[in-house]
This record gives C-alpha cells, sequence and structure tokens, in this order.
C-alpha cells in the first residue's frame, strides 16, 4: 500500500469515528444542570441582549455574569443564530472545538511519525471518556484546550522552522484562549514554549523581533474586549482575575472546590481510560531523547502540574493534559504493535495494562446497576442495565489477551471505545439527561402555569430551568422569603429537591405538581386539572 492511501485512509477513519462520537445525536437530550443549563443560558441572554452592553459584558438571569470572559458565550451565540436556540447549538461549540483538536493532533503527528501513530493518537484522544464527554458538554473547557493545543504546536513549528507565522499564529490562539477563559492562556502556551526552547537549546530565538509582532497581534486581539467589558463594569475585571484567577488559584477566593494536590491523579487515570492503563507502557516506550517526545512530557508536566498547584480544583481543568499524552500513547502504541517489536519490559506492561482494562469492563456493569438502584429511587435502574454490555467486551478482549494477541487486542478496544460512546450518547444520555436537567419541569410550567407566575428555584442550582423557560426565575435558599413571596401572588411554583419538601411546605407550597427524580415541582395552588 503507497503512502497516499495509507494516510488518506487514516485520514477517513479518524474523521468517521469524530463524527460518530461526537456529533451523533448532539441535541437529543435536555442539559446537564448546572454547567451545561448555566453557559447556554448566559449565550442565549447575549444572543437576546438588546444594546451593545449586553453583547460585550455577559449576564445570567439578568443579572452581571463576571466569572468568566465573552469568547465562548459569542461563538455559542453565534451557533445559536445558525441552528437555533437549543440543545445542538449549545454543544456545537464544543463539538467542533473537539473536532478541531484530534485534526490538529492527527495533522501534527502525521508527517512526523506516518499514518498509523498519527491515527492512533488521534483516536485515542477521542475515545479518552473525559475528553470526549466534555466534546459534547456546554462548557468552555473544551474551546480552551484547542486553543492551548493549536498554541503549543505553533510554538513548537516556530522553533523548529523560524517562520514568523508560526509565533504569530500561537499569539492568536493566546489571545482567543484568554478570551475564553483568562490568563491561564498564555501562562500555560508561553510556559510550555519557553521551557521546550530551553530544552531545545534555542533560547536565542526571544531575541527574534518576530516576538514583538507576536505580542502586538496579541495585544490587539485581547485587548479590546477587556477596555469595553471594563469600562461598561468597572468591577468585570477585578472580581475576573483578582478573584475568580488569582484568588482561586491561591485560596484567598471564597471557599471554591478545594481540593489537595494529588486530586488530578486519580482525575486523570479515570478521565483518560481506557488509554491510561496503557500510561506505564506508554512511558517504557517512549525514548526521552526525541524530540518530539519531550515537546509532549514537557507539554503534559507543565499543565498537570500548573493545574496541581491551584487550590481550587476542578475535573474538568485537566482536560488540556490529555493531547500530549494521546500523542505519546499513540506512538507508544504504533511501536508496541510493530511486526518486528521484540517482547520487552513496554510490551508486559501493555499486557498487564490491558488486563486492567478487562478487569474494569467486567467489574463496572454490576457497580452501575448497583449504585443505580439506590440512587434516585431506581429511576436509573433499567438504563444501568445498559451497562451489561460490556461484560462481552471485556469477556473477548481477554480472551485475546489470553492468547497474547495484543495488537488485535488494541485494535478491538478502540473499536468498542467508539461503539460504547455512540451507544451511551444514543441509549443512555437521554433518560439520565432527564434527571440532570429541569427541561421536562420546564414543560410542565410551560403548558399548565400563565407566564407572570413567579417561579423559584428553592436552594438548588438550576440554570437549565432559566434556559428552557425563557425568563428570569427567582432564587431563594430559605423559607421565611418564600412564605413572604408566596403570600403576594395567588400561584408560585417551586423548583426544588426532595429534601427541601418539608421546608417549602411550611411557607405554604404544598400542592405537587411534578415529582420524583433529582428536581421535583411544586405549587402553592394545585394544578389548573387537578380535583
Amino acid at each position: 500500500m503507497s503512502l497516499l492511501s495509507s494516510r488518506l485512509i487514516a485520514t477517513a477513519l479518524v474523521l468517521a469515528a469524530c463524527a460518530v462520537v461526537l456529533f451523533v445525536g448532539l441535541g437529543s437530550y435536555p442539559l446537564w444542570d448546572p454547567d451545561e443549563g448555566r453557559h447556554a443560558e448566559i449565550a442565549r441572554e447575549v444572543l437576546g441582549a438588546t444594546d451593545w452592553h449586553g453583547w460585550v459584558t455577559p449576564r445570567l438571569n439578568d443579572e452581571p455574569y463576571r466569572e468568566k470572559p465573552i469568547f465562548f458565550y459569542w461563538a455559542v451565540a453565534v451557533a445559536y443564530a445558525a441552528v437555533g436556540v437549543n440543545e445542538l447549538g449549545a454543544r456545537l461549540v464544543s463539538a467542533l472545538a473537539a473536532f478541531a483538536t484530534v485534526t490538529a493532533v492527527f495533522a501534527w503527528s502525521l508527517p512526523r511519525w506516518g499514518p498509523r501513530p498519527a491515527a492512533l493518537a488521534a483516536l485515542v484522544l477521542l475515545t479518552g471518556i473525559e475528553f470526549a464527554g466534555l466534546g459534547r458538554f456546554a462548557n468552555l473547557d473544551m474551546l480552551l484546550t484547542l486553543f492551548l493545543t493549536a498554541g503549543v504546536l505553533a510554538v513548537e513549528r516556530w522553533g523548529t522552522t523560524k517562520r514568523t507565522t508560526w509565533i504569530v499564529a500561537a499569539a492568536t490562539a493566546a489571545a482567543f484562549g484568554m478570551l475564553t477563559k483568562g490568563l491561564v492562556a498564555p501562562l500555560l502556551i508561553g510556559g510550555v514554549g519557553l521551557v521546550h526552547l530551553a530544552v531545545q537549546h534555542r533560547l536565542d530565538l526571544l531575541r527574534s523581533r518576530a516576538l514583538v509582532l507576536a505580542l502586538a497581534v496579541f495585544v490587539a486581539l485581547a485587548a479590546p474586549w477587556h477596555l469595553l467589558a471594563a469600562a461598561i463594569d468597572p468591577a468585570y475585571l477585578r472580581e475576573l482575575y483578582l478573584e475568580g484567577h488569582l484568588g482561586r488559584f491561591v485560596g484567598t477566593a471564597r471557599a471554591f472546590h478545594h481540593e489537595p494536590f494529588w486530586f488530578y491523579v486519580p482525575i486523570l487515570l479515570a478521565g483518560f481510560f481506557p488509554w491510561s492503563a496503557l500510561l506505564p507502557a506508554t512511558i517504557a516506550a517512549t525514548r526521552t531523547d526525541d524530540d518530539d517526545a519531550r515537546l509532549c512530557l514537557v507539554w503534559a508536566g507543565i499543565v498537570f502540574l500548573f493545574f496541581s498547584a491551584s487550590v481550587s480544583k476542578l475535573g474538568t481543568y485537566i482536560l488540556p493534559c490529555f493531547p500530549p499524552l494521546a500523542l505519546l500513547t499513540g506512538r507508544a502504541l504504533d511501536s508496541l504493535l510493530s511486526p518486528d517489536a521484540l517482547p520487552g519490559r513496554a510490551h508486559r506492561l501493555a499486557g498487564w495494562g490491558l488486563w486492567l482494562v478487562v478487569v474494569v469492563l467486567l467489574v463496572l456493569p454490576i457497580v452501575l446497576v448497583v449504585l443505580a438502584r439506590w440512587s434516585w429511587d431506581g429511576a436509573l435502574t433499567g438504563t444501568s442495565l445498559m451497562a451489561l454490555g460490556l461484560l462481552p467486551i471485556g469477556g473477548l478482549l481477554g480472551r485475546l489477551l489470553w492468547r497474547d494477541r495484543i495488537p488485535q487486542a488494541v485494535a478491538m478496544l478502540a473499536a468498542s471505545a467508539v461503539l460504547v460512546l455512540v451507544g451511551f450518547y444514543r441509549f443512555a444520555a437521554p433518560p439520565v439527561s432527564l434527571l440532570a436537567s429541569t427541561a421536562p419541569l420546564a414543560a410542565v410550567i410551560r403548558e399548565r402555569a400563565p407566564d407572570d407566575v413567579p417561579v423559584v428555584a428553592y436552594a438548588i442550582r438550576a440554570p437549565s430551568l432559566l434556559f428552557y423557560l425563557r425568563r428570569p426565575i427567582i432564587h431563594l435558599a430559605r423559607w421565611r422569603p418564600l412564605r413572604k413571596l408566596v403570600a403576594g401572588h395567588p400561584l408560585v411554583l417551586v423548583v426544588t429537591s426532595l429534601k427541601h419538601r418539608a421546608t417549602i411546605a411550611e411557607a405554604g407550597v404544598t400542592a405537587p405538581w411534578q415529582t420524583g427524580g433529582r428536581r421535583e415541582l411544586w405549587g402553592s395552588q394545585p394544578p389548573p386539572d387537578s380535583p
């Protein structure tokens, strides 16, 4: 087979896998609270703003939202204008960013390593649990990961070719990353790039005039929005950078996801599964005297240490670590699967890692069924039975390993990962989403209550309610203000959780409109068609 044919087949395989994993049924299930609902609603309010202030400074529930910059919300607003204000529009930016990130990894590694390792790296990245999940999730992390990936790879190309175009591309990625999630983008792109150049003994490039042009491009792209935001809302940048960035990093801000330093170790192992089981083999097969491998090691290490050093941590923050890990894993797998590869330490570690995957596939369905049985009154018990489909996959994988057919086992694992992800989002995500979203409750409110009825979210975060109702709601966490509101209106509707039933009853909200599940809808009067 010619090199051109191999490249075409590898490209077609990666594109087909991206299409089914990221885009099939993307808008077929409700938004998840709180993150998807919040970001989708902010973008909806940006799109519906009646003056230019609302297009520059985002709002949530018609109140200023200063925790993030604007670019993601602009992008989602554009998606809404293209495909409608719906779940597809809310998730499309993340899906396209994931597709572009996989494409960047594939395109960068293809001319260096060849079709098979490039395709393996792309498939490893695409089918990792966290990457695939966030590629279909309406939040900012995937878009940030795209800009970080593009920026780091552009710096590498600049260091190799010395072409000004590449460092300008890196500055552009850093600027858009800053407009997406703040200083983390330029800090990480610059930090990884600086260490990589130092390792390559190319620090003389820092005297290049191209850096002046790159800095000018960065300022030209990033500064205008910051100046406008500061003029419209002087508190915006202070809250965004001093409290939201510095305060959370060093722990001086209000309590916000404070976690220990080692927090991202289990997150990485779970989020990069099933390929995290092969990381020991990847490390053993990676040559540290190779320039490309050193770039990926520096890249993954700096991202991991940076987010681990922060006092405030969320599981999604570690996502930018996955592209370099996927590149290392794809290249290691290619060397392990080569026909002339000799059995060695990396080969043994790969076998043990795959056996670990078999154990997880055989145990996980039982765990999920038990958890579903005891959570939310067993509402997901039937859905959890779909996980039993992992058992034959684990059995077949174990049979291949028993016969020492590691190449066939890796191929089966990659294909199975694609099928499992597609199956989850096609069949399991809709019923799970009905518990993680307020879409069903919003439908009841729209059908059975006038538009002027006050709707209260009591002691819960349910921003998807805003998205589906298309109007502001009232957030309360004390029963006395709720009782006062009930006394002043003929009908008040309350969305809350099971544990708050007794509290809202003291305020006069005792009529069930829709109960069961994670969220419930109660009213101060029975529904119109109740006896």
